[in-house]
């Protein structure tokens, strides 16, 4: 029973005895642990990694000291700073509604505070048709990565607010059936200028790759109307393009046609030609054998026309060739003997 009693003073004893030890080893080596620690922590911040579409900004006692391209890098602990910025990377502000869940269906979120920025004037001075939704997206590229981080304070508000100044001068310029028309790419293309000017001023480090309308509706009792228009300016694009089908087709058959009669025109001259010059070689050959005998010739043609107009009178003609010793046994004589005598 003593023995039992004991145990638990001697546990107390000898955990205070490791404690002990511990701390005597801890005293003993602390310059060597501490060594071991800072060099652990300096190694795990003296370097760094930028990823491919990234750039690196260096600080060094809190000014700008260089740009790094993508890779493994080495700095100085405590002094150096590293700001990664992406440059190949396109980022998009949406006005005028919010992408909730981009998919094949994608799922958009509008009203409220997003008609406040998307709801414009036009040229029109009064009537339903001076205002009109409009809504864009903004795509853009950090083009500076120093310009980007130090020169303008919020980069992404500024833009914001120099896209809705840009839009609403631009769309102020147009008319009502412009905005929701035809003249809706040229929209774009001028409140994107206007934006890079804005921004290049500010020196924001920004490139502004597109500014495009999205939607643009006109109000709510006017929306039928709208839509029958629209409709109706379909089917007339439609009719033109049919329209303009059919008209290539005719003239490209015209054109097949055409260059098939001209050729088949070229193929009957050069046969016409053809056969003429040789009516005339001929003719010209036998010009020459008249002029060397014209008697001879002159009584050989009356005879062949003798001969020919006896020939054709006299029904069926068997001709002998003096060489011939017997009656061919082809020849019926009995035939020709009956019709002598009919």
């Amino acid at each position: 029973m003593e023995d039992q009693n004991n145990n638990p003073s001697q546990q107390q004893n000898s955990q205070n005895l490791s404690d002990t030890d511990l701390f005597k080893f801890l005293n003993k080596y602390k310059i060597f642990i501490l060594i071991i620690a800072a060099v652990i922590f300096l190694g795990s911040d003296i370097y760094y990694t930028i990823d491919a579409n990234e750039r690196g900004v260096i600080l060094r006692f809190g000014k700008f000291h260089t740009l790094v391209d993508p890779g493994l890098h080495f700095k100085i602990p405590f002094i150096d700073k590293v700001e990664k910025v992406k440059v190949d990377f396109i980022y998009k502000e949406e006005f005028g509604y919010k992408t909730v869940d981009a998919d094949v269906k994608s799922e958009y979120a509008k009203g409220g505070k997003f008609e406040e920025v998307s709801w414009m004037l036009t040229t029109e001075s009064s009537g339903d048709q001076s205002i009109a939704e409009v809504t864009w997206v903004v795509q853009y590229k950090v083009d500076d990565p120093v310009k980007y981080l130090y020169k303008v304070k919020n980069v992404k508000n500024t833009i914001r607010d120099v896209s809705e100044a840009a839009m609403r001068l631009a769309v102020g310029d147009k008319t009502f059936d412009e905005v929701i028309g035809d003249k809706r790419v040229e929209i774009g293309l001028e409140a994107q200028e206007r934006m890079r000017k804005v921004l290049d001023s500010y020196n924001s480090g920004i490139h502004v790759q597109t500014v495009k309308l999205m939607s643009v509706k006109p109000p709510a009792n006017v929306a039928d109307s709208f839509n029958r228009v629209v409709q109706a300016e379909q089917d007339k694009e439609v009719s033109q393009n049919i329209a303009r089908k059919d008209s290539t087709n005719t003239i490209n058959l015209a054109i097949g046609d055409r260059d098939r009669k001209i050729n088949e025109a070229q193929g009957y001259k050069i046969a016409t030609v053809n056969q003429a010059e040789g009516d005339v070689a001929r003719f010209l050959s036998v010009l020459k054998e008249f002029e060397k005998d014209e008697t001879k010739a002159t009584m050989v043609r009356l005879y062949l026309e003798k001969v020919e107009l006896v020939l054709f009178n006299a029904g069926e003609v068997v001709v002998f060739d003096e060489d011939i010793k017997n009656i061919s046994p082809l020849i019926n004589l009995d035939k020709l003997t009956s019709k002598k005598n009919d």
